[in-house]
Order: C-alpha cells, then structure tokens, then sequence
C-alpha cells in the first residue's frame, strides 16, 4: 500500500495498519516473553548468588575462627614456651651471677669480665 506520509490521516492509517498487522504482533509478544524471562533468569541467579554469598560467608567465618586458634596454639606451643624457658634460664644465672662473693669477683678477672661485658675468655 501507498501512504502519503505528508496527510495525517495517511500516517494515522499506516501506524493502525503496521500495529495491527500479526508479524509485528508477534514480534512485539516475542520481545515480551523475551524480556520476561530475562527477569526471571536473572532474579533466580541474584538469588543463587545471594545464597552462595552467605554460604561462603559462613565458611570464611569459621575458617578464620578455626585458623585464629591455631596461630594462638601455635603461639603458645613454639614461641610462648622456649620464651619462658630463656627466663627461667636468666633468672638462674641472675641469682648465680649475684651470689659470688664481691671478694671472689674482684680476684678473678675472668669472671669480672664475663659479669660485666659478657665476654667469655678461655
């Protein structure tokens, strides 16, 4: 068909005649449907990621709990107990340092320089 795209009376029939026609009908239900399952293919995978958020969410918190207490023990097991045993060390060489005679310190230089300067002289 001709239509006079100058007359409105021409375009109005040309838009009834295209909308009404059931190819462009089809294709404008066909856009439809399209975009109606495109929103609901993409709420069902914000939802499944949304799951999977807390899921791992979970896991990451008990795994950061479980990995805290094993760096603690661990602290405790190879750190805190030689510390602790350095000081019971020095606390005893302390009390042996401080319990020679000042006249037994005096006459031996080697012990004077050990107390003193930490050097030990054979």
């Amino acid at each position: 068909m001709y239509y006079d795209l100058q007359d409105p009376v021409d375009i109005k029939e040309a838009f009834d005649y295209i909308m009404n026609d059931p190819y462009v009908q089809a294709i404008k239900y066909l856009g439809f449907d399209i975009t109606g399952h495109i929103d609901a293919m993409n709420e069902l995978g914000t939802q499944y990621i949304s799951d999977l958020v807390v899921k791992y969410e979970y896991i990451t918190l008990i795994f950061h709990i479980v990995g805290s207490f094993v760096i603690f023990f661990t602290f405790f097991i190879f750190v805190s107990g030689p510390i602790k045993r350095q000081l019971r060390v020095i606390d005893v060489l302390t009390n042996i340092t401080f319990s020679i005679p000042s006249t037994v310190y005096n006459s031996i230089p080697k012990i004077k320089n050990f107390i003193e300067n930490g050097n030990i002289e054979l």
